[in-house]
Protein backbone atom coordinates (compact mmCIF):
# COMPACT_ATOMS: atom_id res chain seq x y z
CA UNK A 1 0.00 0.00 0.00
CA UNK A 2 3.23 1.79 0.87
CA UNK A 3 4.55 1.63 -2.35
CA UNK A 4 1.45 2.49 -4.28
CA UNK A 5 1.09 5.98 -2.38
CA UNK A 6 4.59 6.68 -3.55
CA UNK A 7 3.93 5.77 -7.23
CA UNK A 8 0.83 7.98 -7.40
CA UNK A 9 3.06 10.76 -6.08
CA UNK A 10 5.73 9.76 -8.66
CA UNK A 11 3.07 10.04 -11.57
CA UNK A 12 1.70 13.50 -9.92
CA UNK A 13 5.05 15.25 -9.70
CA UNK A 14 6.33 13.92 -13.55
CA UNK A 15 2.82 15.48 -15.00
CA UNK A 16 3.23 18.49 -13.13
CA UNK A 17 6.82 18.74 -14.26
CA UNK A 18 6.01 18.28 -17.53
CA UNK A 19 3.32 20.48 -17.59
CA UNK A 20 5.64 22.99 -16.39
CA UNK A 21 8.55 22.56 -19.00
CA UNK A 22 6.14 22.75 -21.43
CA UNK A 23 4.69 26.23 -20.55
CA UNK A 24 8.54 27.10 -20.85
CA UNK A 25 9.87 25.44 -23.48
CA UNK A 26 12.61 24.16 -22.30
CA UNK A 27 14.14 21.49 -24.61
CA UNK A 28 17.84 21.97 -23.45
CA UNK A 29 17.02 20.87 -20.00
CA UNK A 30 19.07 18.68 -17.84
CA UNK A 31 16.05 16.77 -16.65
CA UNK A 32 14.49 15.21 -18.84
CA UNK A 33 10.54 12.79 -18.43
CA UNK A 34 11.18 9.10 -18.14
CA UNK A 35 9.20 8.50 -21.74
CA UNK A 36 11.75 11.18 -23.62
CA UNK A 37 14.92 9.81 -21.69
CA UNK A 38 13.94 6.09 -23.39
CA UNK A 39 13.71 7.48 -27.05
CA UNK A 40 16.68 9.30 -26.70
CA UNK A 41 18.50 6.06 -25.45
CA UNK A 42 17.28 4.64 -28.49
CA UNK A 43 18.04 7.22 -31.19
CA UNK A 44 21.69 7.57 -29.63
CA UNK A 45 22.68 3.89 -30.13
CA UNK A 46 21.72 3.68 -33.28
CA UNK A 47 23.16 7.19 -34.78
CA UNK A 48 26.53 5.31 -32.93
CA UNK A 49 26.17 2.08 -35.02
CA UNK A 50 24.63 3.68 -38.57
CA UNK A 51 27.08 3.98 -40.89
CA UNK A 52 25.53 6.47 -42.80
CA UNK A 53 25.00 9.33 -40.50
CA UNK A 54 22.11 11.74 -40.40
CA UNK A 55 21.96 15.44 -39.67
CA UNK A 56 19.97 14.17 -37.14
CA UNK A 57 22.40 11.57 -35.63
CA UNK A 58 25.13 14.32 -35.63
CA UNK A 59 22.98 16.71 -33.91
CA UNK A 60 22.32 14.24 -31.16
CA UNK A 61 26.35 12.88 -31.03
CA UNK A 62 26.97 16.37 -30.12
CA UNK A 63 25.11 17.20 -27.31
CA UNK A 64 24.01 13.22 -25.89
CA UNK A 65 26.06 10.44 -24.92
CA UNK A 66 25.44 6.92 -23.29
CA UNK A 67 26.88 4.59 -20.87
CA UNK A 68 26.42 1.37 -19.65
CA UNK A 69 26.20 0.51 -16.14
CA UNK A 70 25.34 -2.81 -15.03
CA UNK A 71 22.74 -3.34 -17.17
CA UNK A 72 21.39 -0.38 -17.59
CA UNK A 73 21.93 2.47 -20.40
CA UNK A 74 22.67 6.26 -19.01
CA UNK A 75 22.23 9.21 -20.90
CA UNK A 76 25.26 11.47 -20.28
CA UNK A 77 27.15 14.94 -21.71
CA UNK A 78 29.62 14.24 -24.10
CA UNK A 79 32.71 13.92 -22.03
CA UNK A 80 35.29 16.44 -23.00
CA UNK A 81 39.00 17.29 -22.14
CA UNK A 82 40.31 17.64 -19.57
CA UNK A 83 38.49 17.01 -16.68
CA UNK A 84 36.34 13.91 -18.42
CA UNK A 85 33.88 14.50 -15.98
CA UNK A 86 30.72 11.98 -16.68
CA UNK A 87 27.47 14.26 -15.97
CA UNK A 88 24.08 12.23 -16.25
CA UNK A 89 20.76 13.37 -17.37
CA UNK A 90 18.59 13.27 -14.60
CA UNK A 91 14.64 11.62 -15.35
CA UNK A 92 11.84 13.07 -13.04
CA UNK A 93 11.42 9.75 -11.42
CA UNK A 94 15.20 9.92 -10.19
CA UNK A 95 14.84 13.66 -9.11
CA UNK A 96 11.09 12.89 -7.26
CA UNK A 97 13.08 10.09 -5.46
CA UNK A 98 16.25 12.18 -4.27
CA UNK A 99 13.66 15.27 -3.33
CA UNK A 100 11.52 12.73 -1.59
CA UNK A 101 14.56 10.67 0.19
CA UNK A 102 16.07 14.12 0.95
CA UNK A 103 12.72 15.33 2.59
CA UNK A 104 11.88 12.80 4.79
CA UNK A 105 15.59 13.39 6.18
CA UNK A 106 15.07 17.14 7.02
CA UNK A 107 11.72 17.15 7.76
CA UNK A 108 10.71 15.34 10.70
CA UNK A 109 6.96 16.32 10.75
CA UNK A 110 6.41 15.10 7.58
CA UNK A 111 8.41 11.59 8.48
CA UNK A 112 6.35 11.29 11.45
CA UNK A 113 3.62 11.65 9.43
CA UNK A 114 4.56 8.73 6.95
CA UNK A 115 5.37 6.87 9.93
CA UNK A 116 1.68 7.27 11.04
CA UNK A 117 0.30 6.59 7.80
CA UNK A 118 2.38 3.40 7.62
CA UNK A 119 0.81 2.53 11.42
CA UNK A 120 -2.47 3.21 10.22
CA UNK A 121 -2.13 1.01 6.84
CA UNK A 122 -0.71 -1.50 9.50
CA UNK A 123 -3.63 -1.89 11.55
CA UNK A 124 -6.19 -1.76 9.20
CA UNK A 125 -4.02 -4.81 7.96
CA UNK A 126 -4.22 -6.81 11.15
CA UNK A 127 -7.64 -5.97 11.61
CA UNK A 128 -9.26 -7.28 8.61
CA UNK A 129 -6.97 -10.11 9.20
CA UNK A 130 -8.61 -10.67 12.93
CA UNK A 131 -12.03 -10.22 11.42
CA UNK A 132 -11.61 -12.79 8.81
CA UNK A 133 -10.15 -15.45 11.86
CA UNK A 134 -13.05 -14.35 14.14
CA UNK A 135 -15.28 -15.07 11.11
CA UNK A 136 -13.80 -18.11 9.96
CA UNK A 137 -13.75 -19.62 13.61
CA UNK A 138 -17.79 -18.46 14.06
CA UNK A 139 -18.79 -20.38 10.86
CA UNK A 140 -16.95 -23.14 12.10
CA UNK A 141 -18.58 -23.26 15.54
CA UNK A 142 -22.06 -22.00 14.05
CA UNK A 143 -22.06 -23.29 10.78
CA UNK A 144 -24.99 -21.93 8.20
CA UNK A 145 -28.29 -23.94 7.32
CA UNK A 146 -29.47 -24.42 4.27
CA UNK A 147 -33.54 -22.94 3.31
CA UNK A 148 -36.69 -24.73 4.43
CA UNK A 149 -34.38 -25.71 7.82
CA UNK A 150 -36.59 -25.43 10.78
CA UNK A 151 -35.20 -23.45 13.34
CA UNK A 152 -35.94 -22.57 17.25
CA UNK A 153 -36.19 -18.48 18.05
CA UNK A 154 -36.06 -17.51 21.58
CA UNK A 155 -38.99 -15.21 22.58
CA UNK A 156 -37.40 -12.44 25.15
CA UNK A 157 -39.32 -11.97 28.21
CA UNK A 158 -40.79 -8.83 27.53
CA UNK A 159 -42.59 -9.88 24.76
CA UNK A 160 -44.09 -13.28 26.35
CA UNK A 161 -46.10 -13.73 29.02
CA UNK A 162 -45.35 -15.90 32.57
CA UNK A 163 -47.06 -19.34 31.01
CA UNK A 164 -45.83 -19.09 27.76
CA UNK A 165 -43.47 -20.86 25.28
CA UNK A 166 -40.04 -19.56 25.60
CA UNK A 167 -39.12 -20.20 22.13
CA UNK A 168 -41.37 -20.00 18.56
CA UNK A 169 -40.66 -22.34 15.87
CA UNK A 170 -40.07 -21.06 12.25
CA UNK A 171 -38.55 -22.46 8.93
CA UNK A 172 -35.63 -20.48 7.06
CA UNK A 173 -36.90 -18.81 3.68
CA UNK A 174 -34.57 -16.71 2.43
CA UNK A 175 -30.78 -15.83 3.19
CA UNK A 176 -29.54 -12.29 2.10
CA UNK A 177 -25.53 -11.70 1.00
CA UNK A 178 -24.72 -10.12 4.83
CA UNK A 179 -25.22 -13.68 6.01
CA UNK A 180 -28.73 -12.49 7.78
CA UNK A 181 -31.86 -14.85 7.46
CA UNK A 182 -35.69 -14.49 7.21
CA UNK A 183 -37.41 -16.75 9.12
CA UNK A 184 -41.47 -17.03 8.26
CA UNK A 185 -44.05 -18.70 10.75
CA UNK A 186 -47.30 -20.01 10.48
CA UNK A 187 -48.68 -16.55 11.31
CA UNK A 188 -46.61 -14.78 9.12
CA UNK A 189 -42.95 -13.51 7.79
CA UNK A 190 -41.28 -11.97 10.52
CA UNK A 191 -40.05 -8.14 9.18
CA UNK A 192 -36.58 -8.65 11.52
CA UNK A 193 -33.93 -10.26 9.58
CA UNK A 194 -31.77 -13.00 12.17
CA UNK A 195 -28.12 -13.34 11.98
CA UNK A 196 -27.21 -17.20 12.63
CA UNK A 197 -26.12 -16.76 16.16
CA UNK A 198 -30.02 -15.62 17.23
CA UNK A 199 -31.23 -18.99 16.40
CA UNK A 200 -31.17 -22.56 17.13
CA UNK A 201 -31.23 -25.46 13.90
CA UNK A 202 -33.67 -28.29 14.51
CA UNK A 203 -33.14 -31.93 13.46
CA UNK A 204 -37.27 -32.32 12.43
CA UNK A 205 -38.68 -30.37 10.01
CA UNK A 206 -42.16 -29.09 11.53
CA UNK A 207 -43.67 -26.16 9.95
CA UNK A 208 -42.83 -26.35 6.25
CA UNK A 209 -43.03 -23.17 3.79
CA UNK A 210 -46.20 -24.05 2.19
CA UNK A 211 -47.63 -23.59 5.99
CA UNK A 212 -46.07 -20.02 6.00
CA UNK A 213 -48.56 -17.05 5.88
CA UNK A 214 -47.48 -14.26 3.79
CA UNK A 215 -48.21 -11.66 6.08
CA UNK A 216 -45.57 -9.65 7.29
CA UNK A 217 -45.73 -10.02 11.24
CA UNK A 218 -43.46 -8.95 14.54
CA UNK A 219 -42.34 -11.73 16.87
CA UNK A 220 -43.83 -10.41 19.79
CA UNK A 221 -47.40 -10.64 17.40
CA UNK A 222 -46.28 -14.44 16.73
CA UNK A 223 -45.35 -14.92 20.45
CA UNK A 224 -49.39 -13.40 21.11
CA UNK A 225 -50.75 -15.84 18.64
CA UNK A 226 -49.24 -18.63 19.72
CA UNK A 227 -49.70 -17.70 23.90
CA UNK A 228 -52.12 -19.97 25.58
CA UNK A 229 -53.63 -16.69 27.68
CA UNK A 230 -53.08 -13.34 26.56
CA UNK A 231 -49.33 -13.03 25.77
CA UNK A 232 -47.58 -9.65 26.89
CA UNK A 233 -48.69 -9.86 30.69
CA UNK A 234 -52.23 -10.97 31.96
CA UNK A 235 -56.10 -10.04 31.40
CA UNK A 236 -57.84 -10.15 34.36
CA UNK A 237 -61.76 -9.15 35.02
CA UNK A 238 -63.18 -7.54 38.62
CA UNK A 239 -66.80 -8.99 37.63
CA UNK A 240 -68.91 -9.36 40.64
CA UNK A 241 -71.26 -11.33 39.02
CA UNK A 242 -71.78 -14.02 35.65
CA UNK A 243 -68.68 -12.55 33.54
CA UNK A 244 -72.20 -13.37 30.85
CA UNK A 245 -71.81 -9.77 29.16
CA UNK A 246 -69.04 -7.14 27.25
CA UNK A 247 -68.78 -5.44 30.26
CA UNK A 248 -66.29 -8.24 31.46
CA UNK A 249 -62.53 -7.94 30.06
CA UNK A 250 -61.69 -11.82 29.65
CA UNK A 251 -65.21 -12.47 27.82
CA UNK A 252 -64.77 -9.59 25.62
CA UNK A 253 -61.21 -10.50 24.52
CA UNK A 254 -62.63 -14.39 24.16
CA UNK A 255 -60.50 -16.11 26.99
CA UNK A 256 -61.56 -17.48 29.66
CA UNK A 257 -61.23 -16.22 33.61
CA UNK A 258 -59.02 -17.43 35.79
CA UNK A 259 -58.11 -17.56 39.46
CA UNK A 260 -56.56 -14.10 39.21
CA UNK A 261 -60.01 -12.57 38.21
CA UNK A 262 -62.71 -12.96 41.22
CA UNK A 263 -63.46 -15.55 43.31
CA UNK A 264 -67.41 -15.94 42.17
CA UNK A 265 -68.43 -18.89 41.68
CA UNK A 266 -71.22 -17.99 39.39
CA UNK A 267 -68.94 -16.93 36.41
CA UNK A 268 -70.06 -18.27 32.92
CA UNK A 269 -66.84 -17.85 31.64
CA UNK A 270 -64.55 -20.95 33.12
Amino acid sequence: MTHQIVKNKIVSFCSQLRTKREAVNTKNCTFIDDRRHEHLLKEINIAKTAKKKSPRDYWLLKRYDSITIGQKYKLTFPVKAPNNNIMYHVVDSELFEVLHDTHQIVCPLCAKNALSVENRISSKKNLTEQAQKMLRTSVKKIPPVPLGTTVRIPIPEVDRGRGDARNILAVVLQKTDDELYELGTKQGVIKTLYSRHQFTACHHKLPKKEHVSNQETTLRTVANLQSTRTGQGFVKCTCKKHCDTKKCSCLKRKILCSSKCHNSSSCKNK
